[in-house]
C-alpha cells in the first residue's frame, strides 16, 4: 500500500505528514487522532520534561513524534505520539474501543500499574523497586528505592486486557539492587564512624539515611547523598551537645534570673519560622509598626539600618544604635540595633530578635542567648531557621516560658 497524499492526512502539524508509517492510512491516523486523551501509548511534553521547561512543545517535536492534538491554553496539554508505536495503538483501539467509558478504565489500569511500581520515563517504562538492606551494627535496616527498565510489551498487553496475572508472570519477581553489597559497605562505614564519636544522639541518623535511600538515584550520586545526610548529623549533633553545655551552665549559675525585668513580663514568645525570603520578616516588621514602643536587635550594623529604614517608611520614628553610632530619634517609638546593643533594663511592647539560628554562633552566640533570655518586651518575637527552634525552646524553658511557632 502507498502511502496517502499528505493533503488527506487531517494533522495538527502538516509537516509531519512525512513521519506517518507509509503503512497507516488516513482512517487510521483519524482513529488514533479522535483517541489520542485516552490512549495509553500517546505522551504529553510534560512526560519528558518539566512543565516550566523552555521550548516545551519543541522537544517532541525535534525528537521526531507526531502531534496528534495542540494545547489548549489552561486546560489541556498537547497530545504526541511516536509513529512506531501507531500500530500499537490500533492494536489497543480494536481491543478496548472508544467509547464513553474507556477513559476511566484506562484511569484504572495506570492505577494498578502505580501500585506495582510501573510507570513511564520518558519513551520507556520502569519499574520502582525497593530492597531492604540490612546494617551490621545495631540490626538497622535502610530500604534503598531504585528503577529498573520495563520491557513495553507486556504493559501494553495490560492496558488492552487488565489481565494482572498475566502482567505479573511477564514481569517476574522483583530485581535484586545491583549495589546493594556496595551501598550496604558504604552505610556500615558511615555509622560505624557516628558511632565510634557520638553514641547518644545514634538514633537520629538512621531516618536521615533512610531518606536518602527512598530516593532513585544512581550509586554515586546516593553515597554522595548519604555523605551529607551524616555530616548534617554531625553538626546536629556538636549543636545539641553545645546547647545541652549551655543550658546545663546557664541552669546552675541561674543566668535567666538576673534579668529581673524580662522574669517580671511575663512575656509572650513566637518563633517566626521559615526559609530566607519566606516573608517572615516581613511579618515581624509588620507586627512591630503596630506596637506602642519596640526594639528590631539585628546581626550586622546594615540590617539595623535597614530596619530602622523599614519602620520610618511605616510613619514610626526610630532610632538607631550599633556599636558604630547612636542616632536618636525626635519622638522615637521603637530602636533598631545590632544584637550586642540590646537593652535589658527597659520594657517595651514589643522585641524582634533576627537570625536566632546565630545562638549557635562560637563567637557570638552570647548576644542572641543574652537578648532572647533577657529583653524584656511583652511580646517576644524570633525570627530563626526551623533547626533552630528546639534549642531556643530549650533555652526559654529555663525561663519558665513556652512559645508559639509560626512557621
Amino acid at each position: 500500500m502507498t502511502a496517502p497524499h499528505p493533503d488527506a492526512l487531517k494533522l495538527a502539524n502538516p509537516r509531519h505528514a512525512g513521519r506517518i508509517p507509509k503503512h497507516i492510512n488516513a482512517a487510521q491516523l483519524a482513529r488514533i487522532r479522535h483517541s489520542a486523551y485516552t490512549l495509553p501509548q500517546v505522551v504529553k511534553p510534560a512526560d519528558f520534561v518539566d512543565d516550566d521547561a523552555a521550548g516545551l512543545e519543541d522537544h517532541l517535536d525535534k525528537l521526531g513524534y507526531v502531534l496528534l492534538q495542540k494545547p489548549v491554553a489552561g486546560a489541556r496539554p498537547s497530545r504526541w505520539i511516536a509513529p512506531g508505536l501507531m500500530d500499537e495503538a490500533l492494536l489497543h483501539l480494536d481491543a478496548v474501543g472508544s467509547a464513553a467509558g474507556v477513559r476511566a478504565l484506562m484511569v484504572e489500569r495506570t492505577n494498578a500499574l502505580d501500585a506495582l511500581g510501573i510507570a513511564r520515563e520518558g519513551a520507556d517504562w520502569a519499574r520502582t523497586v525497593t530492597q531492604p538492606l540490612a546494617l551490621a551494627l545495631h540490626r538497622w535496616r535502610v530500604p534503598v528505592v531504585f528503577r529498573t527498565p520495563v520491557d513495553a510489551a507486556p504493559v501494553w498487553a495490560f492496558y488492552r486486557t487488565g489481565d494482572m496475572a498475566m502482567l505479573n508472570a511477564a514481569l517476574g519477581p522483583a530485581p535484586v539492587y545491583p549495589h546493594a553489597a556496595a551501598l550496604t559497605a558504604h552505610l556500615d562505614a558511615l555509622v560505624a564512624r557516628s558511632a565510634s564519636n557520638e553514641t547518644r544522639h545514634l538514633d537520629a541518623l538512621l531516618p536521615r539515611l533512610q531518606a536518602e535511600c527512598a530516593r532513585p538515584l544512581p550509586l554515586a550520586e546516593l553515597e554522595a547523598a548519604c555523605n551529607r545526610a551524616q555530616d548534617r548529623w554531625e553538626l546536629r549533633v556538636a549543636e545539641l551537645d553545645t546547647l545541652d553545655g549551655l543550658n546545663a551552665e546557664l541552669a546552675f549559675q541561674g543566668y535567666p534570673d538576673t534579668f529581673e525585668m524580662a522574669r517580671k513580663l511575663q512575656r509572650s514568645v513566637t518563633l517566626y519560622v521559615g526559609a530566607p525570603n519566606s516573608g517572615k520578616t516581613h511579618a515581624a516588621f509588620e507586627r512591630l509598626a503596630q506596637a506602642h514602643d519596640g526594639a528590631y536587635l539585628a546581626p550586622l550594623r546594615l540590617l539595623a539600618l535597614e530596619g530602622r529604614d523599614r519602620l520610618v517608611a511605616r510613619g514610626v520614628p526610630c532610632s538607631l544604635l550599633t556599636g558604630e553610632e547612636n542616632v536618636p530619634a525626635n519622638g522615637a517609638l521603637a530602636v533598631s540595633s545590632t544584637i550586642e546593643m540590646v537593652s535589658t533594663t527597659r520594657a517595651v511592647d514589643v522585641a524582634v530578635i533576627d537570625e536566632a539560628q546565630m545562638i549557635f554562633d562560637p563567637s557570638r552566640g552570647w548576644a542572641w542567648t543574652q537578648a532572647i533570655v533577657g529583653v524584656p518586651a511583652n511580646e517576644l518575637i524570633i525570627i530563626c531557621s526551623a533547626y533552630a527552634v528546639e534549642a531556643i525552646r530549650n533555652l526559654l524553658a529555663l525561663c519558665g516560658e513556652r512559645c508559639t511557632v509560626r512557621h
